[in-house]
């Protein structure tokens, strides 16, 4: 009984292991696939984005105006560095536990 129940516990630790692999793997290429189209979407938003904070700006009559296009601009360039930060930290962090997981199974 014993023995039968060890086999069985390795088979689904082989099964789980196997199918997190698939999983990762499937991942893995779907963001490969899909990457350069997020980046393009992305970077047209920031750009459309900025030049809209510089229009407000430019168009600021008073200072009262100029001061709360200067917070945008401020808030934009702190919202574009975050997520770059978040990104790269995201990536990388997929990344270790990827090989995490793979080192433990």
């Amino acid at each position: 009984m014993e023995n039968t129940l060890l086999s069985y516990l390795s088979a689904l630790q082989t099964n789980d292991a196997m199918a997190l692999e698939k999983l990762t793997n499937n991942l893995t290429q779907l963001l490969k696939n899909f990457y350069p189209y997020i980046i393009a979407v992305i970077s047209a938003l920031v750009v459309f984005w900025a030049a809209y904070i510089g229009l407000k700006w430019w168009q600021a009559g008073n200072q009262d105006k100029q001061r709360e296009a200067k917070a945008y601009l401020k808030n934009f360039i702190l919202g574009v560095v975050l997520i770059f930060v978040l990104s790269v930290v995201v990536v990388s962090l997929i990344s270790w536990l990827g090989n995490w997981m793979e080192t433990t199974m």
